[in-house]
């Protein structure tokens, strides 16, 4: 009981630190990403507009200061991709799969219906060929 109390206490805090450094990677089992992060307010505004490319296996981290209800939508975001929202756990709370361009003027908005701390964008279809699904936890590198 003790020695996996303290393993519990030693996965978060290496969890902490490795979040302050910026980690390269996260991790859904032994699929990784690659990591741009977004964690200031423009980073974040910008986030992957204007981008004509991503590789496979890479992706852009939203970090906020707190765990809320955080919208996105894809204006001037010229690639289809997949939205993965994760608590403050690194736990998956919601996924919106092959989110397409926007192409007009006004761009729908994406509302998850929980909290996240995390927002994960990567190409579309990444969640389904990889298998990640709500619940599903991330570690990161």
């Amino acid at each position: 009981m003790k020695k996996t109390l303290l393993m519990l206490i030693l996965y978060f805090l290496v969890a902490g630190i490795s979040l302050a450094r910026n980690p390269s990677r996260i991790c859904f089992g032994k699929t990784c990403v690659d990591l741009e992060i977004a964690d200031t307010e423009s980073s974040r505004a910008r986030g992957l507009m204007f981008r004509e490319d991503l590789p496979e296996n890479s992706g852009m981290l939203f970090v906020f200061p707190e765990e809320g209800i955080y919208s996105f939508w894809m204006k001037n975001t010229l690639l289809s991709l997949d939205m993965i929202w994760l608590d403050k756990d690194l736990k998956v709370v919601q996924i919106k799969s092959s989110v397409p361009v926007c192409a007009t003027p006004e761009c729908p908005s994406y509302d998850p219906q929980v909290k996240a701390k995390y927002v994960l964008e990567v190409n579309a279809g990444f969640a389904l060929r990889h298998g990640i699904l709500i619940n599903d936890k991330a570690f990161l590198q």
